[in-house]
């Protein structure tokens, strides 16, 4: 008689059917994130760098809210496809027993430049409306082009 009640106030423990929709959504949500960890982290940054152009370049037209809802999720897998991109090359490249502090500083740069476009984008906004999103886009293009270089090089 104890034991159904521990599982009437645990569902966790003893709630079959419970067990199964928490394994169904973790499936849901970890398989697109088993699908970019499967590329190789230049393609990744590729394909972060090409759906930023793209958002913030269809961003600064005023699309609506139903594209800006769909723009705002690309903006969330563009953003983990280049994180993905820099956690993965850094571990690749740097030295044996370094890797954690390089892991670090990377984190580090990406957080300052963050806080740096946010801290001019806001005037930006204030002066240009929604056409300075055009300006967004101009760093996303910027690294667009070095990904695309390096790729070029890489092939030579």
């Amino acid at each position: 008689r104890g034991r159904r009640r521990a599982r009437r106030l645990h569902p966790r423990r003893g709630d079959r059917r419970a067990r199964r929709r928490r394994g169904a959504l973790r499936w849901r949500f970890l398989v697109p994130a088993r699908q970019l960890g499967r590329l190789p982290a230049p393609a990744l940054a590729l394909f972060g760098a090409l759906a930023a152009v793209v958002r913030w370049s269809w961003q600064s037209t005023e699309p609506g809210y139903a594209v800006t809802f769909a723009l705002q999720a690309l903006h969330g897998l563009t953003f983990g496809a280049t994180y993905l991109a820099m956690v993965r090359h850094v571990a690749e490249t740097a030295e044996a027993g370094r890797q954690g502090g390089a892991q670090a500083l990377a984190a580090t740069m990406v957080v300052l430049c963050m806080a740096a476009a946010t801290a001019v984008t806001g005037p930006l906004y204030a002066a240009f409306d929604q056409h300075a999103f055009l300006a967004m886009a101009a760093p996303a293009a910027v690294g667009l082009a070095i990904i695309v270089t390096g790729a070029v090089r890489r092939a030579r």
